[in-house]
């Protein structure tokens, strides 16, 4: 087990999850925010629990602004009301009897300050997050977002070491997401502790974190700046995340890619052994909907990709149309509403598809 980090989040634990074990290392930095991602099951709320205080580690230790907050050898614990973390649940768990205020002041109380200084504070907080004129309301009072910056305001109030996000912004509304999400950042900007937050959604976690760490069956699999995970995703479930079909193959030389097992080759962009590449290497070729081109009739011309496919599905997204086929490899296609009916598709017809070779990015499995 490594030395905690003087400062900031350092994790080595072992912790029991039902049907698997999470084992995770992370280190978090102060003034960092780090989104933790993962298909359902992952390990991601027992990691945060993990965190809190909530749920007690099997092995390693967790360390915040270098000082033990469990350790199993030796052994250390510090309750959670002990802990300089603040966790801000999916279900806000505000107390439905109290005013805003109330709530914000609650977690200063327990701490010890008195009624009158924690009212104070409780009413800086709710100016920060733009409530200053709803403090003597109670939670059914409020929009779900004035009580997501309610809770944010109760976290940050007692100055945390750690903040904890749980889906923050999971219930609401596309509207007030946005805005929220775009507060939410501001306050993440000026928060001077290490901050996780955890999100299934692809604009939350790229918006909000400095870095994405993704879980999978209890082990971080992937996890780098927002750009480099999205651009290069490792898993099926990050693929799908942010909107980009990955497939695995083996490099056959310096700019071809066999997909699968006796799978179609694809012509890629060179790569070679600058990238750390060889011939009969594993690897993953990543490619985005809006690099897949559709044609009724057989394209002429640059492409050098091209196979026959049918289409299985049409959707909207935003100001764009998603095109899925099944063919030699099946594909998503964005395009514009114009491009579809000027194609004139429908689930069932056949089309064709093309994806130019430079438009193929291709990486070290």
């Amino acid at each position: 087990m490594s030395a905690p980090v003087a400062a900031g989040l350092d994790v080595d634990v072992t912790v029991a999850a039902g049907s698997f074990d999470l084992q995770m290392a992370l280190a978090v930095a102060s003034g960092e925010v780090v989104a933790l991602l993962g298909p359902n099951g992952a390990g991601k709320t027992t990691a945060l629990r993990a965190l809190a205080g909530l749920h007690r580690i099997a092995a390693g230790h967790i360390a915040l602004d270098g000082t033990d907050l469990d350790r199993r050898t030796p052994p250390r614990w510090v309750a959670p009301e002990r802990r300089p973390v603040a966790m801000v649940f999916q279900d806000l768990r505000l107390f439905p009897t109290m005013t805003a205020r109330e709530n914000v002041a609650f977690g200063l109380r327990s701490r010890g300050l008195a009624r009158g200084q924690a009212r104070a504070r409780a009413d800086t907080w709710l100016g920060r997050v733009g409530l200053a004129d709803r403090a003597g309301d109670r939670p059914d009072q409020l929009s779900g977002g004035q009580a997501q910056r309610v809770g944010l305001a109760r976290a940050l109030a007692i100055d945390p070491a750690l903040l904890l996000l749980d889906e923050p912004l999971s219930a609401l509304d596309v509207a007030t997401r946005a805005d929220v999400r775009r507060e939410l950042r501001s306050h993440l900007d000026a928060f001077a502790g290490a901050a996780i937050v955890v999100t299934h959604d692809a604009v939350d976690a790229l918006t909000l974190a400095d870095r994405l760490v993704v879980l999978d069956a209890g082990r971080v699999v992937q996890q780098g700046p927002p750009a480099e995970v999205a651009r290069r995703p490792r898993s099926a479930w990050v693929a799908d995340l942010v909107g980009v079909t990955l497939l695995a193959g083996t490099a056959v030389d310096h700019e071809r890619v066999r997909t699968e097992v006796d799978g179609p080759v694809l012509v890629t962009r060179p790569f070679g052994a600058a990238y750390g590449i060889a011939a009969g290497a594993h690897v993953y070729l990543a490619v985005r909907p809006r690099a897949v081109a559709l044609y009724r009739n057989r394209p002429a011309g640059s492409p050098r990709n091209v196979w026959h496919s049918t289409v299985t599905g049409i959707d909207a997204v935003g100001d764009q149309v998603r095109v899925q086929t099944d063919g030699q490899l099946p594909m998503t296609a964005e395009i514009t509403p114009a491009a579809l009916a000027e194609l004139a598709l429908a689930p069932g017809d056949a089309v064709w598809v093309a994806i130019k070779a430079t438009e193929l990015d291709v990486y070290p499995r």
